[in-house]
């Protein structure tokens, strides 16, 4: 495929503005950027001409640009907020939005490091992967005892990995244990009996007038 780039190919120019050992390009006279500036200038499915140094030749590849698919997303709009709520545990996709909101501009110092090493994994590792957070409790005789447990990443329900807010759903919704088992970050676990947790949720979402369990898309 005349689009793939391979692992351990070197970047040498990027349409044919030469890029530097220390990945910059000219700017302005006496001044350089990253090489990311050019492509900064571009939109999603424009080409790009990349020159790489590939088993010791210089061969060039035309390549179709895409949007990053971000592990942690930079920027969500024109969505509604999407969440799922069980036994008044309530669970998110985590945003940089989110993050923002929660602990305000300088998230990157008040944040829990669960959280923030999301980030740093930068992209996801299958299509659809998210940071799922358990994003605090509503007040229930269901989640006494763990009122302090709030933004903190959700890891495994029963035991099976989750990848994204609607796998958690689906492996909620499919199970047939008698506890519902949320295995979190930093070795924590939430457990709620399975039928008095979802028994009773519609009381407690009345009770703190939210109107459905679930977001109309997960």
């Amino acid at each position: 495929r005349d689009e793939a780039l391979a692992t351990g190919d070197t970047l040498l120019a990027v349409d044919g503005v030469a890029i530097a050992d220390d990945g910059t390009v000219p700017f302005r006279v006496m001044e350089r950027l990253a090489f990311a500036h050019i492509i900064s200038q571009k939109f999603a499915g424009d080409p790009v001409r990349l020159t790489l140094l590939r088993d010791k030749q210089v061969v060039e590849r035309r390549v179709s640009l895409c949007a990053p698919r971000y592990l942690v997303p930079e920027c969500v709009y024109d969505v509604a907020p999407r969440y799922y709520i069980v036994g008044g545990v309530v669970f998110v996709p985590l945003t940089l939005q989110y993050l923002m909101h929660e602990f305000g501009k300088r998230y990157y110092e008040k944040a829990p490091n669960a959280l923030l090493a999301a980030i740093d994994e930068r992209f996801q590792s299958q299509a659809g992967e998210e940071v799922v957070v358990l994003s605090q409790m509503l007040a229930s005789d269901i989640t006494s005892g763990y009122d302090g447990i709030r933004n903190i990443r959700v890891e495994r329900v029963n035991g099976a990995r989750v990848s994204s807010l609607a796998e958690l759903a689906a492996r909620v919704e499919a199970c047939s244990d008698d506890f519902l088992v949320f295995g979190l970050a930093h070795t924590q676990t939430v457990v709620l009996h399975r039928r008095e947790a979802l028994a009773a949720t519609p009381a407690i979402l009345a009770q703190h007038s939210i109107p459905a369990p679930r977001s109309q898309v997960l």
